[in-house]
Order: structure tokens, then C-alpha cells, then sequence
């Protein structure tokens, strides 16, 4: 994992996915946009009431770091389950530069060129998933409901069944979330987990009266269940919550507040 600079921009790339030579790939920080306020000052979300032109400007100085056009992002509401869009060239500024064509999406995966898959995120966790073999990509937006439904699993299986990906072969970085020390959920939320995914209680604990549950562990166990290996699944370890200075929290600043976000793409030629 690197925290990269642009000027006074900063955001988080993977070391396994950028060694691909294949696509363009960030998750942000709150550093280096022009929002003000609680929004202050790289927030890519529409909908808090943050000015709008600040927004647009803060996504064009994010792809002009990165290396993507701001006007080929794909992005759509979360809803915090697993729905999972096949993004096309057909799909290039939904979301951002027209109303979205895509709705109640949580993950998107494709092997088209100059197609950039978003996700928002403020403590959720995201997923980004390389396949150098067959070109294809994909990112996935995964809260405690995400996770608890295998998001991470179910988008490989789509690539699996989309693109002919094999899971052996997907890179994977997990990007900075809650972290484990401060996930804390009351009894009702752990035992949706015990229940539905058993093998969550090795990173489940007790804590007063709530309990402490490892987001990150869970994904990547959930990955490696689906046939990613282990070795190519490179985990950022940045709690959101410790570190409010670089990240918007959702636990720690509530609704009022600015909104984080994943992008991949296929660079341009480096499709199949």
C-alpha cells in the first residue's frame, strides 16, 4: 500500500494492483479538494449539500492525479447489498455526467478500457479486484450488511461467470475502513454473523456489553473461501475512525460530512 501525493492531494493505491501495469486505481482522502466546511475538502458525494461545482472540481483533480477522465466514472446508489453491474462503454458518465442509468448497486466489475468504476465510502469497506490473465476489474462497496452477504465473494463469482476469471488469479486490495478496534456492534449484529457466517467468530469479541467485529478479516477470509489466494490480497490497515485528519468517518463526524471514494479502470490499450 502507498499514500500517494499529487500537490496537495492525497490518496491510497496497492502496490499488488499497480505492479499490473494494467489499470489506473485510488481510493481518496479527505486531502487536497476544494469543499469547505464539514465537507472539507476532497468529497465526492452529491447528495450531503456540499456545492456541486466544488464537487466536480474535486473528481477532475482526482482523475488528473490518477490518470483517468473524471467524465468516463460509473457510479450508483448503495444499498448496502450485492448487486453486481457488468459496466460497458455504454455506462461511461453515469452517474456524474447524466442521472445514473445503474441503481441499487453496491459492486461493479468489467474488462472494458476507460470505463471508471466507483464506489463511496466514509467507514464501509472497499474491495478492488485486479485480474491481469483476462483483463478484468471490478470494485465492491462492502458495509457490515456487504460483508455479512460475501459482496467480495459473489463479485468474483460475477467475474468468474462474466469474464472466464479465474480466482487464483485476482489481485485484491482492501482499502482503509473501520478498523477492529472499533467496529463495535450491539449482540443482534454479532449474531447475524455467527449464524450466517460461522467462520466470522474467530474475528468477533466481546467488548462491555457490545462487540467488536474485524471487517477486514472477515472480507479476506470470505475471499480466500472463493478461491483467491492468499498472497494476493493486500490489506491497507488504515482505520478510518483513528484517523479523521485523513478520512471522512461516518462514526466519528455523523451525517455531516464529506464522502470518500474507490476508482478503478482499464487504462486505454490495456484491455484484450
Amino acid at each position: 500500500m502507498k499514500i500517494n501525493r499529487h500537490g496537495e492531494l492525497q490518496y491510497i493505491t496497492f502496490d499488488n494492483i499497480t505492479n499490473t501495469g494494467f489499470v489506473n486505481h485510488a481510493f481518496s482522502t479527505r486531502l487536497g479538494g476544494v469543499s469547505h466546511e464539514q465537507f472539507a475538502s476532497l468529497n465526492f458525494g452529491f447528495a450531503k449539500g456540499d456545492n456541486r461545482d466544488a464537487v466536480f472540481e474535486n473528481y477532475r483533480l482526482m482523475g488528473e492525479a490518477v490518470g483517468f477522465d473524471w467524465r468516463n466514472i460509473v457510479f450508483s446508489n448503495q444499498v448496502h447489498k450485492t448487486n453486481v453491474h457488468i459496466a460497458t462503454e455504454s455506462n461511461r458518465g453515469s452517474g456524474i455526467v447524466y442521472d445514473s442509468t445503474v441503481r441499487d448497486t453496491d459492486a461493479f466489475i468489467t474488462n472494458c478500457e476507460n470505463v471508471v468504476l466507483q464506489t463511496f465510502h466514509a467507514d464501509c469497506v472497499p474491495i478492488f479486484f485486479a485480474d491481469p490473465v483476462r483483463r478484468a476489474i471490478g470494485v465492491a462497496h462492502a458495509g457490515w450488511m456487504g460483508t455479512l452477504a460475501e459482496i467480495g465473494r459473489v463479485t468474483v463469482e460475477r467475474m468468474s461467470a462474466a469474464f472466464g476469471t479465474n480466482p487464483a488469479d485476482i489481485l485484491v486490495g482492501i482499502g482503509p475502513s473501520i478498523g477492529p478496534n472499533h467496529f463495535e456492534v450491539d449482540a443482534d449484529v454479532a449474531d447475524k454473523f455467527l449464524s450466517e457466517l460461522p467462520f466470522s467468530e474467530e474475528f468477533i469479541k466481546p467488548a462491555a456489553n457490545k462487540y467488536l467485529i474485524d471487517l477486514w478479516a472477515i472480507n479476506r477470509r470470505s475471499l480466500e473461501n472463493a478461491g483467491v489466494r492468499p498472497e494476493n490480497i493486500e490489506v491497507a490497515e488504515l482505520c478510518t475512525y483513528e484517523n479523521p485528519e485523513l478520512f471522512y468517518s461516518h462514526r466519528v463526524m455523523g451525517f455531516d460530512r464529506g464522502t470518500m471514494a474507490a476508482f478503478i479502470e482499464i487504462k486505454a490499450g490495456q484491455g484484450i
